[in-house]
């Protein structure tokens, strides 16, 4: 497995490309683990058991601001409150077997400044999924979808009884 470098980021939020502000993209997918352990009748061993829950998903970036008419302030302050399409990956716009780009419908909730005396302002935010599921492409051709069981299991099949 190569290690992969964050070389070109590419950020597209609305109708904007912002990738040569970007100074940290991070692309987070995590998921709730429900635990769902019983007791054991015959007293051996209980092993704890998880399934996964709802799978949260988010962009994390870190952008020079700049107040210019097609910088982050103003691309960004148009959509706050809204909902808008996003475009991400850590190196171009073009998707690779090493290079992942997602697109998906998202939103924020803070558009926040700021920085320490003589270094560049910068602006942090999220963006979070607000509808849909996020589309991961590593060619052109290919498309994959995060896909959830959504399948309703009794308490039976929870402890392995079923």
């Amino acid at each position: 497995m190569s290690e992969q470098v964050l070389t070109s980021p590419y950020l597209k939020v609305g109708t904007t490309n912002l990738s040569a502000y970007v100074q940290s993209l991070k692309i987070n997918r995590a998921a709730d683990m429900q635990e769902f352990t019983t007791g054991n009748p015959s007293g051996s061993v209980v092993y704890k058991r998880r399934l996964v829950g709802v799978i949260d998903f988010s962009i994390e970036i870190e952008l020079s601001d700049d107040f210019a008419g097609s910088g982050p302030h103003q691309a960004l302050s148009a959509l706050f409150g809204t909902t808008f399409p996003v475009e991400a990956a850590t190196n171009g716009s073009t998707p690779s077997d090493s290079n992942e780009v997602v697109s998906f419908t998202g939103t924020f909730d803070n558009l926040n400044s700021g920085g320490q005396v003589g270094t560049h302002l910068m602006k942090t935010l999220n963006i979070y999924l607000a509808s849909g599921v996020p589309t991961f492409a590593t060619s052109k051709t290919q498309r994959n979808t995060i896909k959830h069981d959504h399948k309703t299991r009794s308490t039976a099949e929870l402890s392995g009884e079923a």
